[in-house]
């Protein structure tokens, strides 16, 4: 027996944000699938790791620091942009709902 932790209401909220068409045996067949990976996700936090494990890599940040410039015409930045509305940049939706 699989216990069910997604349900296809669930699916239905994820195929709109992956914005995939997905039929009502699919919503079954993945509800089924997410559920499993939920569950195995879960019995990892089972897992009795030694306090003195330590993993075989090395976090580094090499993402690049903020910076801020101070542009003398603003406008021409404004201008330059492929739509602006009152000096305000528009751009495209991302999501529809």
């Amino acid at each position: 027996m699989i216990i069910m932790l997604i349900n296809e209401e669930t699916v239905d909220k994820l195929s709109i944000l992956a914005r995939i068409a997905v039929t009502s045996e699919e919503k079954q067949r993945l509800a089924e699938n997410l559920s499993q990976i939920v569950l195995y996700i879960e019995s990892l936090s089972d897992l009795q790791i030694p306090e003195s494990f330590s993993p075989e890599y090395t976090s580094v940040n090499h993402i690049k620091d903020d910076q801020s410039y101070l542009y003398q015409d603003l406008n021409l930045v404004v201008d330059a942009f492929p739509e602006n509305e009152l000096g305000s940049l528009k751009v495209p939706k991302i999501f529809e709902n």
